[in-house]
C-alpha cells in the first residue's frame, strides 16, 4: 500500500524535476460539466456540523481512461487528495451562498427536466441525538429523530411540494428509523396531511455506509483516525477493504449507489410516476459517495462535500440508456496511482447533478 508520504514526495519530484529529465504532456482538459449548485447558509454549515452517518458526466472513454503519470498537476493532484484523506476527513465545500426571500421557493430555480430524463431527489435524514452529540451512526445505529430532526423533515417536504412542475411523485427511505421518520414527515408536509406510514418505500441500496463494530456508536473524534484510514485506502483503490471487525467495502458501497440510482430512475420512469421525478431519503457519508460516482470526482474529494441534516441533492438520470464505465483506473478511485483490482468496473446511468446541499428551506430551524 502506498503511504501518504510516498505519494506526497513522488509529487513533489515531479513537480520540481527538470523538464529535460520529466517528460511534461499537455493537461487535456476534462469533459466534466459541474452544472450544479451547491448551497448553504453562510456561516451556518462548518466542520462541526458534520456527523458520521457514516451538463455531462465523463465520457466513457476518458472516465476509464488511466491518467497520464508523468503529467506534474495530477500527479500532484492526486497525491494531495491522498494527504487529505490522512489529514482533514471533512471539510466544508465552497457552496455558493444564496438567498431567497420564501426559504419554502428553494428548489424553484431549478433547471427544467428534459424530456428523455428523470429526477431523484436525494435527502439527507434529519437531525438525530447522536448527530448533535457527534456520535459516529452508520448502518448499526438505528437512532430516531430528535424534535428538530422532525422538524427539518417537515420543511424538507414542503420545499419538495413547492417545487413544481416537479413534484416527486414517490418517495423512497433508507430502512433505518431516522431516515424513514425524515420521509414519513415530508411525506405529510407534501401532501397537506398525515400519510400512512405503509405507504413509504424502503429501498436497501439507500442504507448507510456500515463502519464496522469499533467505529460505530463512537465519538466522531476518537473514531476519525481509523475512518480516515479506510477512506484512504479506498480512495487508492483498495475497494474490498473493510473496516477493523467488518462492514461495507469501498465497492460494496459504490455498487450499492449505483443499484439505488437505476432503480430509482426505472420508477420514475414508470406509469405510477407521471412527472418521472422520485425523492429518496438516505445518509451522509453514503451521499458523498454516491455524489462523487456521478459527479466525476475522486472519493476523497467527495468526502469534502457538505450533505447537512435535510440537505437536498438533486440528480437528472438519463432515462435513454446512455451509460458511463467506471474501471479501475479511474479517478473514482485514485487515477494512474489506483491499486483498484482488474474486476472493478462498472457501468453507471448518464446523469448530471444539479443541485449539492440545498439547505435555504431549513432557515430558522
Amino acid at each position: 500500500m502506498v503511504s501518504a508520504f510516498a505519494v506526497w514526495a513522488i509529487s513533489l519530484w515531479v513537480l520540481w524535476t527538470p523538464s529535460s529529465i520529466v517528460q511534461s504532456f499537455t493537461v487535456q482538459s476534462s469533459s466534466v460539466s459541474c452544472h450544479y449548485k451547491s448551497t448553504s447558509r453562510r456561516g451556518a454549515v462548518t466542520n462541526e456540523d458534520h456527523d458520521h452517518d457514516e451538463d455531462s458526466v465523463v465520457p466513457k472513454e476518458q472516465f476509464n481512461s488511466s491518467i497520464d503519470p508523468w503529467n506534474r498537476r495530477q500527479v500532484l493532484s492526486y497525491g494531495s487528495s491522498l494527504a487529505l484523506a490522512t489529514t482533514s476527513f471533512h471539510r466544508p465545500s465552497n457552496a455558493i451562498a444564496t438567498t431567497t426571500d420564501n426559504y419554502l421557493d428553494a428548489l424553484v430555480d431549478l433547471p427544467p427536466l428534459a424530456t428523455d430524463t428523470c429526477r431523484i431527489f436525494f435527502c439527507r435524514h434529519g437531525q438525530t441525538e447522536n448527530n448533535r452529540l457527534r456520535l459516529v451512526q452508520g448502518a448499526r445505529v438505528n437512532a430516531p429523530l430528535n424534535e428538530l430532526g422532525r422538524q427539518q423533515g417537515y420543511r424538507t417536504g414542503l420545499a419538495l411540494a413547492n417545487a413544481l412542475p416537479v413534484t416527486p411523485s414517490l418517495v423512497y427511505c433508507s430502512p433505518l428509523v431516522r431516515a424513514r421518520q425524515t420521509a414519513q414527515q415530508a411525506r405529510n408536509a407534501m401532501m397537506g396531511k398525515q400519510q400512512e406510514e405503509e405507504e413509504l418505500q424502503a429501498l436497501d441500496a439507500l442504507m448507510e455506509v456500515d463502519f464496522g463494530p469499533v467505529a460505530e456508536g463512537q465519538r466522531v473524534d476518537d473514531a476519525k483516525p481509523g475512518m480516515m484510514a479506510t477512506y484512504a485506502r479506498w480512495s487508492m483503490g483498495d475497494v474490498d477493504f473493510r473496516p477493523e471487525g467488518g462492514g461495507d467495502s469501498g465497492r460494496d458501497v459504490i455498487y450499492r449507489a449505483v443499484q439505488a440510482v437505476e432503480t430509482l430512475a426505472k420508477a420514475a420512469a414508470s406509469d405510477e410516476c407521471p412527472n418521472r421525478c422520485v425523492a429518496a431519503f438516505t445518509h451522509s457519508q453514503y451521499l458523498r459517495m454516491l455524489l462523487a460516482v456521478f459527479l466525476g470526482k475522486s472519493l476523497v474529494e467527495g468526502a469534502n462535500l457538505v450533505t447537512a441534516n435535510g440537505s437536498i441533492n438533486v440528480l437528472d438520470v438519463n432515462l435513454s440508456g446512455k451509460t458511463q464505465t467506471v474501471g479501475p483506473k479511474s479517478r473514482l478511485v485514485g487515477g494512474f496511482l489506483s491499486q483498484a483490482p482488474r474486476d472493478f468496473s462498472l457501468e453507471i446511468p448518464k446523469a448530471t447533478v444539479v443541485r449539492i446541499n440545498e439547505v435555504r428551506h431549513l432557515e430558522g430551524l
